[in-house]
Parts: structure tokens; sequence; C-alpha cells
């Protein structure tokens, strides 16, 4: 399950690696996120539940 986790977020990272910055920071509409903010919400997640399940793991 972690290397699916991992996996997914490095493709996740990769669909958005030729974007400028403007393109990553800019929200749809209001009270929408940009895609900057919907990737950082997905590195807390990170942060918050894959280190430590693989902590508990090994």
């Amino acid at each position: 399950m972690l290397e699916q986790l991992q996996e997914t977020r490095k493709k996740l990272m990769e669909s958005f690696a030729g974007l400028s910055d403007l393109q990553l920071n800019q929200a749809p509409g209001s009270g929408s996120w940009s895609i900057a903010q919907v990737l950082h919400h997905v590195q807390q997640n990170r942060v918050l539940f894959y280190f430590p399940c693989k902590q508990g793991i090994e």
C-alpha cells in the first residue's frame, strides 16, 4: 500500500512539472484552490499519513 501511495504521489507531481508559476498559482474561481494549493495539501497529508505508517511497519 505504501509503495502505491508513493508511486501515485510521484505521478501527480510529474503531471504538473511543466506548468508555469502563474498556472500553478491561479485558482479557477473565488473560493477554489489553485493547483499549487492542492499539491501542498497532498504533501501535508503525506507527512501526516505516509511517514507514520511507514515507521509503524518498519
